[in-house]
Order: C-alpha cells, then structure tokens, then sequence
C-alpha cells in the first residue's frame, strides 16, 4: 500500500473512533506541517502507522485538555512527537500559550512520557536528519 492510500484509511479510522472537540481537534489540528511529517519522514523511516495516534488528547494533573501532535504508544513506551511551525510557535504565540507550551511537556515528561519535537524547517529542508533521528528513536527507546 503506497502512503496516500495508508494515510486515507488511517485517518478515516481515527475519525470514526473520535467524537466532539477531539474529533474537531482532528479535522482542524492535523494540518499540513503534520501530514508532511509523516510522508517525507515518519512513512519512509517506519513504513506503517501501527501504535501512532494523531492529535492525541490528555488531561493533565490540573484537569485541563491538551493536544499531542502525534502520541506513538505501545507498551511499555509513551513518546510524544511535536511538530512545531515557527510562527505558531515563536512569533505569534503569546508569553500565557509559551507558559502553556511548558507545561504541557514538563507533565508529560513527569509522568513518563519521552518527547521528540521537530521544527517545520527540519521536516522541510532536512528531512534526513528528522527521519534518523525517528529510527534512532525506536533503538534508543
């Protein structure tokens, strides 16, 4: 099964298992920085989508809602992958929402999830180095 075909049927799945505001999450958040994700790097580096969830959601220890961009789970593992764009991330993001930022990864790596976060220029212009960086992933952890 070549990517297009992979990434329809795998998307089309989630959607049929989400409802309300994750399922909006998933329609509206899983943009084009993350669809590029996973054809230039996540589909040539592991081939497959088994155990990856897109716009993963989690309650933190505040009870407050939050969004992974990706969550890869299978036991024992729970490793968060962040893809983060510039100007959502830098420029236009106000000094609440990098609070915000904060501490959604300072719980998730307290409660024992590990993290890779990609920039959008990696996944554009060295997309070699995001997908090593993936499979050194799965012999790290």
């Amino acid at each position: 099964m070549n990517f297009d075909a992979a990434y329809a049927k795998w998307m089309e799945d989630r959607q049929q298992t989400r409802k309300g505001e994750s399922l909006r999450r998933l329609r509206e958040g899983h943009g084009y920085l993350e669809k590029l994700f996973l054809s230039e790097i996540w589909w040539p580096a592991v081939g497959n989508f088994e155990h990856l969830h897109p716009e993963f959601e989690i309650i933190d220890d505040r009870g407050a809602i939050r969004f992974l961009d990706f969550a890869y789970l299978r036991a024992p593992h729970k490793i968060a992958l962040e893809m983060d764009g510039f100007n959502a991330h830098a420029r236009e993001m106000d000094r609440r929402q990098f609070s915000e930022e904060r501490k959604k990864q300072n719980f998730l790596l307290l409660n024992g999830w590990k993290m890779l976060r990609f920039s959008s220029d990696d996944i554009k212009d060295s997309p070699a180095y995001c997908r090593q960086t993936v499979i050194q992933m799965f012999g790290e952890w």
